[in-house]
């Protein structure tokens, strides 16, 4: 089967294209480390992201985060193509962590997981439509476009997240528990 071509590159973005240093974040909206790693990125992301550094947040799904494929889409379908707004549902739904769970939902069925989803996005965005919300949810648009960041995070060989790339390079002494003076130790010596 020929793997179709993305109808733009992967990830979500801040800050400008042109930027000397590229950082880029590859996580899972379902992994517990990846939640502990996102707060210090948006921070140093903040502080950042005028200072010559671009962001590209990845998306991925690990296969052992059973809900992380349909709560991804739903940052896909309420970013509607805004970066920008993409970073800001990844914040809202990280923030909802615990309820989407393997074992929050250990007793739930996927049509429970789908409802609580919807109930998200009316939340996020006075979304009240759920019969389409939940159509967009099965769209092949969306499952394509939620596709993209883990075909490039194969071709990049990561499989673990978080995991995170400066320039090109993996930058392996980052991790979940790396600090913003972790961050700036790193990113203060490539910047003029």
């Amino acid at each position: 089967m020929t793997i179709p071509i993305p109808t733009r590159p992967s990830g979500y973005q801040r800050g400008p294209c042109d930027a000397l240093v590229q950082v880029e974040a590859f996580l899972d909206i379902e992994c517990p480390f990846s939640k502990k790693a996102w707060s210090t990125l948006v921070a140093i992301a903040d502080e950042y992201v005028d200072r010559e550094v671009r962001f590209t947040l990845h998306p991925v799904v690990l296969a052992n985060h059973r809900q992380s494929w349909d709560v991804t889409k739903v940052a896909v379908i309420l970013a509607a193509d805004d970066p920008v707004r993409f970073w800001d549902v990844f914040n809202y739904l990280y923030e909802r962590q615990d309820q989407y769970t393997e074992a929050a939902l250990l007793q739930q069925t996927h049509v429970d997981l789908y409802n609580l989803l919807a109930q998200f996005a009316a939340e996020y965005s006075d979304w009240q439509d759920e019969t389409e919300f939940i159509r967009q949810l099965t769209s092949d648009r969306v499952e394509q476009e939620t596709k993209v960041p883990i075909r490039y995070a194969i071709s990049r060989s990561v499989w673990s997240t978080p995991t995170f790339f400066i320039n090109g390079s993996e930058a392996s002494q980052l991790s979940s528990s790396s600090s913003l003076a972790d961050w700036k130790s790193i990113l203060d010596p490539l910047l003029p």
